[in-house]
C-alpha cells in the first residue's frame, strides 16, 4: 500500500500546493481521500479521473472536498466530452456533508454513489478495509483507518482535536497522516477542534506509529518550524506533506485488528474491481 500526497495546505492553497488530498494505491485499487481545493490538477499527474475507484471525504469544509466537483465533471464528460463514464463512483462522507457542495453544480453524473456511514462502521473497498471514526471538529468529521489485505495500516486524522478515539484510530499504524494547523498552541477559540504539531507528535508516540506525515498546516505556518516542534517533542520519523511525496506503508502484525470496539456494521462496496484506466 502506497500513499501519494496530492496537497496538504490547510484552509486555502499555498502557491504551488493545493489543500488536503491523498491518493492511496494498493493492488491496482485507487482510493482518493479528501480532494480539497486545487487537488485535481495534481491528481492528473498520477492517474486519469476514471481510474479513481472510490473517494473518502472526512468532512464538508471545502479545503477537504471542493475538488470532488471537477473530478465528477471530468469523469462524466471524459477527455473529449463524450461522456464515457458509466461505473458509479462510491463516495463515503458523513451524512449530509456534501449536500451544499453538490447543489452548486448542475453537472452531476448518475454514476455518483453516496455512501453514508456512521462512526465505527467498517467499509470494504476491494482490497482495502476502512474504519470510520468520528473525531472532534467544528462539523461532523470522520478520521479513517485504512487497512490493506496484507496487513498495512494508514491512519488519517483530518482536522481534529485531541481525543482518545483519535489515539485508537492511529494505534500501531505504519503511517499516520496527521492534521496540524499550527506549529504549537492552537488559539483558544479553536483548541477543542484543531491540533498543533506538538499534539500530533504526542499522538504518534502514544499510538506507537512508525512514520508521520504532517499535513493541513495553515499557509502562514512555517513547515520547518512545525518539523522542529515535532522532533523537539520526541518523534523523529516525520515529514511535511508536499505534492508528489510518495511513501510505502510497511505491514505490522499488531495493527491488523480494529482498535478497541467492534464495528457497528459492515458495508461492502459491490464495485470492488479496480479500474485500469491509463495513467
Amino acid at each position: 500500500m502506497e500513499l501519494v500526497v496530492l496537497g496538504g495546505s490547510g484552509g486555502w492553497p499555498r502557491a504551488g500546493q493545493g489543500c488536503s488530498g491523498y491518493l492511496i494505491e494498493h493492488d491496482g485499487y485507487r482510493l482518493l481521500v479528501d480532494p480539497g481545493h486545487g487537488v485535481l490538477g495534481e491528481l492528473l499527474r498520477h492517474c486519469d479521473p476514471a481510474a479513481v475507484d472510490a473517494v473518502l471525504i472526512s468532512h464538508g469544509h471545502l479545503d477537504h472536498c471542493a475538488d470532488l466537483v471537477p473530478l465528477l465533471r471530468a469523469r462524466m464528460l471524459g477527455a473529449n466530452g463524450s461522456g464515457t463514464e458509466t461505473v458509479p463512483l462510491p463516495v463515503l462522507a458523513p451524512d449530509g456533508a456534501l449536500d451544499g457542495l453538490l447543489s452548486l453544480d448542475p453537472v452531476r453524473p448518475d454514476g455518483l454513489e453516496l455512501i453514508s456511514a456512521g462512526s465505527g462502521d467498517k467499509i470494504i473497498f476491494g482490497p482495502l478495509t476502512v474504519l470510520a471514526q468520528e473525531l472532534r471538529h467544528q462539523v461532523v468529521t470522520f478520521g479513517y483507518r485504512i487497512i490493506s489485505d496484507d496487513g498495512r495500516v494508514l491512519a488519517y486524522t483530518a482536522d481534529s482535536g485531541e481525543s482518545s478515539d483519535r489515539v485508537d484510530l492511529a494505534r500501531h499504524a505504519g503511517l499516520l497522516v496527521g492534521g496540524a494547523s499550527y506549529p504549537d498552541q492552537v488559539p483558544a477559540a479553536d483548541a477543542r477542534y484543531l491540533s498543533d504539531a506538538v499534539q500530533i507528535a504526542r499522538l504518534a508516540i502514544e499510538a506507537d506509529v512508525d512514520h508521520c506525515v504532517l499535513t493541513d498546516l495553515l499557509p502562514f505556518t512555517d513547515p520547518f518550524t512545525a518539523l522542529l516542534r515535532v522532533r523537539g517533542a520526541g518523534f523523529d520519523a516525520v515529514e511535511v506533506a508536499r505534492p508528489g511525496l510518495r511513501r510505502t506503508i510497511a505491514p505490522r502484525p499488531d495493527a491488523v485488528g480494529l482498535p478497541r470496539r467492534a464495528a457497528q456494521r459492515v458495508i461492502a462496496i459491490t464495485n470492488a474491481e479496480p479500474r485500469r484506466a491509463s495513467s
